[in-house]
């Protein structure tokens, strides 16, 4: 559901659950679906058109693993993935900003260069990236609108719209697009 519509609905009343549909396969939840559940805090209503079959879920502590996760705005993006990472596998719970209510918003007026600065990181020269730095790269937009991580041995670890988040090769691509590079200081 777009923003809008779902800030539509909130001014018609309290939201007190999540009703969609599956088109094919079962009703059971998928990861996304656990995930925006989680976030949203309210139970979950799915239908299976293909099987004629309803599910229910609610909010329960689920916690999806780092990799191959689904993109979801402001819970499972580029910038969650790297906060989840800190508090995961380094014990650092990174300050928590408030998110521009959409990603078109966001994409106006990107502020990670901001975030990450208030969260304890500090900017180190792009010929000195070591083991968990953040990089700071330009879209297709140029605005510095996507963060990854640096995992060592040439590779990062990120979260791209519409995609799983993943490993891959720190190529000349994701090289050219990083601009500056970001370690935890504090």
């Amino acid at each position: 559901m777009c923003p809008d519509s779902w800030a539509e609905c909130e001014d018609q009343g309290e939201l007190i659950g999540i009703v969609h549909s599956h088109t094919y396969g079962s009703a059971l939840p998928s990861d996304a679906d656990k995930a925006s559940c989680e976030h949203l805090g309210l139970p979950f209503y799915i239908y299976s058109v293909e099987q004629k079959d309803w599910y229910n879920f609610k909010p329960s502590g689920y916690k999806s693993g780092l990799f191959g996760r689904t993109w979801i705005w402001g819970k499972h993006d580029c910038w969650s993935l790297i906060t989840d990472y800190f508090l995961e596998k380094k014990q650092i719970e990174l300050k928590s900003w408030p998110r521009p209510k959409n990603l078109k918003t966001f994409a106006n007026n990107p502020y990670f260069e901001k975030v990450l600065t208030g969260s304890g990181f500090k900017e180190v020269s792009k010929n000195d990236i070591q083991e968990n730095d953040v990089l700071l790269m330009e879209g297709a937009e140029e605005k510095l609108n996507h963060v990854a991580l640096y995992i060592g041995n040439q590779t990062i670890f990120h979260h791209n719209i519409k995609q799983l988040s993943c490993r891959e090769i720190y190529d000349l691509k994701y090289i050219q697009a990083t601009k500056k590079v970001f370690r935890y200081a504090a």
